[in-house]
């Protein structure tokens, strides 16, 4: 998975970005960009190739040489689908990019499903994100009907090679930084222990991993667009705003209702993840902030920019991570949550250097999200001790509870974009009356 989310990173944040953020219109330059990134796929490859057999015996498991020599063929087949699929998100056709991804999923996940049940294992994961692979590749050609001309035009790309190669060195960081942890507690403490802390970790990356997956690719062609300072800034609350509404209200659940979650998601065997997921989430809390802060920065040119604060991002995290892992799981997880509240603060300091829209008046703008988060948590740790139906029906019932105390909350209060979308309704002038609280 290490090495697969490298290859991720030449489709959502390689020199196809340059594609977005620069606008690249020749087709010479969107020929050479393509070739740049085959070639370093291709390179990246053949060093996964050649670190399969010491990568196995480093860490004790000799399936792993041939799990690598597949996932390193899925390095160009993602490849494959960079130049196309940012031409898609250039031009906001979403729906092309959500057909190929859902169809891929839908195809590549029955496989692994059926894989498993036949008793292949571990290799259901990889035939999973090998099918996945070619499927999404072929479909994002059929249905993108973009396609290299016959020569590479090498030349026409050295210009934008320096700006592809800040933004694939920091995504590398990312990778490198994100996974580490796994292969930090995979060789310190052994697969058991890495089974639960990657439940935790796989279980609070879901909402803040789709929310950073939709900014990757709406916020960059979105700011990018913008040159008035004013609107950039007005259009960054926005979205600040919506992602927040969605991700703190998951992340307190996940964090005042861990063993339940896990029990009903994955089975009683796993609790000892819950106390893990909890201190993740705490740390999820601002994830999706930082994603928006780094793509505005990107969008405004400042690749350079990007890849030192990642790089100074990244040297504290490892120093965190390297400090918690002294102290087992629990303190792998403390240190890694730490590192997350560490980075929103330093995007947020470079980001309002470059929009004018800093770190205080961000915290500020989120005053009310905060509040209404923090009665639906409340009222969640009130309830749960009053419901003895099963942990499935207790877990369904307060997800009605606090989805419902959280949306009335919102509409009284009118916090975050809510502000905005009452006012688009038929009921608009009533509620333009009503006081307001937050990031309006």
């Amino acid at each position: 998975m290490f090495f697969i989310a490298i290859s991720q990173i030449l489709v959502d944040r390689g020199f196809a970005t340059v594609i977005v953020q620069r606008s690249v219109k020749s087709q010479e330059e969107k020929t050479a960009i393509f070739w740049y990134t085959i070639l370093l796929s291709v390179l990246i490859a053949l060093t996964m190739f050649l670190i399969a057999p010491w990568f196995a015996n480093f860490f004790g498991h000799p399936v792993l040489q041939p799990l690598l020599y597949l996932s390193a063929m899925i390095v160009p087949l993602n490849a494959l689908a960079s130049v196309p699929t940012a031409l898609l998100q250039r031009e906001l056709r979403f729906d092309v990019i959500a057909k190929s991804g859902l169809a891929a999923s839908i195809l590549s996940g029955s496989a692994a499903v059926i894989a498993a049940f036949l008793g292949a294992g571990v290799w259901s994961f990889a035939i999973q994100a090998a099918l996945y692979s070619v499927l999404n590749s072929a479909l994002i050609w059929g249905m993108g009907r973009w396609s290299p001309l016959r020569h590479m035009h090498l030349a026409q790309g050295r210009k934008l090679v320096g700006f592809g190669s800040f933004v694939t060195m920091a995504g590398l960081l990312d990778v490198l930084y994100i996974h580490g942890s796994s292969l930090l507690i995979g060789r310190l403490h052994g697969v058991a222990d890495l089974g639960f802390y990657n439940r935790a970790q796989n279980l609070q990356n879901l909402p803040g991993g789709i929310l950073a997956a939709i900014v990757n690719r709406v916020a960059l062609p979105l700011f990018a667009k913008m040159e008035d300072p004013l609107a950039l800034q007005a259009h960054m609350r926005i979205v600040q705003g919506a992602i927040m509404l969605i991700n703190l209200p998951l992340m307190a659940a996940l964090i005042v209702l861990p063993d339940l979650l896990i029990e009903v998601l994955y089975g009683p065997k796993w609790l000892f993840a819950a106390p893990i997921l909890a201190i993740l989430a705490f740390g999820g809390i601002l994830f999706p902030l930082q994603m928006v802060n780094m793509q505005v920065v990107l969008s405004q040119g400042r690749s350079g920019v990007m890849l030192k604060v990642e790089v100074a991002k990244k040297v504290i995290g490892l120093a965190s991570l390297a400090i918690g892992s002294l102290y087992g799981l629990t303190g792998l997880a403390i240190g890694q949550a730490i590192s997350v509240y560490v980075g929103f603060f330093i995007n947020a300091v470079v980001a309002g250097r470059v929009t004018g829209y800093g770190l205080v008046r961000q915290v500020r703008d989120l005053a009310g999200v905060v509040l209404i988060t923090a009665i639906m948590a409340v009222v969640l740790l009130f309830v749960r001790p009053m419901l003895l139906f099963g942990s499935f029906a207790d877990l369904s019932l307060l997800t009605l509870i606090g989805s419902g105390v959280f949306i009335l909350s919102a509409v009284i209060f009118r916090v975050g974009v809510v502000n905005q979308l009452l006012v688009m309704t038929p009921f608009g002038r009533f509620f333009r009356y009503i006081p307001t609280l937050g990031n309006q």
